[in-house]
């Protein structure tokens, strides 16, 4: 008995080449979550409301106009919030005091990563600056997150 295996050849070369196709997609879409949740974090900032109704606060901008999408390079894509002039976007996403607060999310990186990092700001401001949190960034990364994973795993072989 004979057995022909045909289209062998082309079965390895489509295999060879996945990792690499997969490597490319996943970057992708890593790349288009990062200029998104940057692009809807900064629109999210610019709307945010004022934290009392006389307030004398004029908006400026700076928060806004200081989130920046960096994409992967190698080892890492981003989001930055902030510049040597706008220290304070963790303030307004964490709150202070009695207002700090992360929200719940789908994937609870919160409790992982999030926390140690924002509860920096629990402490803080137990006078007059209990600031509610107020999140513009977050919010947006478990949406943009959720829509990277969808992409990723919607990946088929050429």
């Amino acid at each position: 008995m004979f057995l022909e295996v045909k289209g062998l050849n082309s079965l390895k070369k489509k295999f060879a080449n996945g990792y690499e196709d997969f490597k490319l997609h996943t970057i992708d879409a890593i790349n288009k979550m990062v200029r998104e949740v940057a692009i809807e974090a900064s629109s999210d900032a610019a709307d945010l409301p004022h934290l009392t109704t006389n307030s004398k606060y004029q908006r400026t901008g700076n928060l806004s106009r200081s989130i920046k999408a960096i994409p992967f390079n190698g080892k890492f894509a981003e989001i930055v919030v902030g510049n040597s002039s706008v220290d304070y976007g963790a303030y307004v996403e964490f709150g202070t005091g009695t207002g700090f607060g992360i929200p719940n999310r789908k994937y609870n990186m919160a409790s992982k990563n999030i926390e140690p990092y924002a509860s920096l700001f629990k402490g803080r401001g137990v006078r007059k600056n209990n600031m509610p949190y107020r999140s513009y960034l977050f919010n947006n990364f478990e949406i943009g997150y959720s829509k990277a994973l969808k992409q990723i795993r919607a990946f088929k072989m050429r």
